[in-house]
C-alpha cells in the first residue's frame, strides 16, 4: 500500500467509532469528507462535516480541516489550513512515510499514534490511537466512495 494523492481525491462518505477506555463509552459520527487540490503543489485540502452520536449524551455537528501534502515520499498532515491561506504557516499534525503510513504525534503528554489501514481508490481506513494523563481512546475512521 503506498499513499497516493490521486487516490484521495473528490468526495468521500465518513464513519467513525470512537472508543473511550477511560469510562468505557463508546461515540459515533457519521457524514461526509472530500479531498480538492490546492494552489501549493502536491497538496490537498481535507475537510470532514459530521453528526456526533455519544452514548448517553446526545448528538451534535463538528467539522475539521487539514492539508494533505507529499514531498520526498512523506505524506504530512497539517492542522489549521485557514491559517495557511492567510500566510501563516500551518502546524504540522504528523508525518507518514507514504509506503508504510503511520507514525506518531505529540501534544504536551497526549501521544497521538496514526496508521492508515488500508488505501485503495473507494477506501481509507485511518486509526488513530490517543494515550496521556487525561485522554485514551481509539478512533477509527472509514472513508467510502
Amino acid at each position: 500500500m503506498e499513499v497516493k494523492l490521486e487516490h484521495l481525491t473528490g468526495k468521500w462518505s465518513l464513519e467513525r467509532e470512537i472508543f473511550d477506555h477511560q469510562n468505557q463509552r463508546k461515540s459515533r459520527m457519521t457524514g461526509s469528507a472530500s479531498f480538492s487540490p490546492t494552489r501549493i503543489s502536491q497538496t490537498l485540502f481535507y475537510r470532514e462535516e459530521l453528526s456526533h452520536q455519544v452514548d448517553g449524551v446526545g448528538n451534535f455537528s463538528a467539522w475539521k480541516q487539514y492539508l494533505y501534502q507529499i514531498r520526498d515520499r512523506i505524506l504530512s498532515i497539517y492542522f489549521d489550513p485557514d491559517e495557511a491561506k492567510k500566510g501563516a504557516s500551518p502546524e504540522l499534525f504528523v508525518k507518514l512515510p507514504i509506503d508504510n503510513p503511520q507514525g506518531i504525534h505529540w501534544c504536551g503528554d497526549d501521544e497521538y499514534r496514526v496508521k492508515i489501514i488500508e488505501l485503495t481508490p473507494n477506501l481509507i481506513q485511518m486509526e488513530i490511537r490517543v494515550l496521556g494523563s487525561r485522554k485514551n481512546y481509539s478512533a477509527v475512521t472509514c472513508l467510502t466512495k
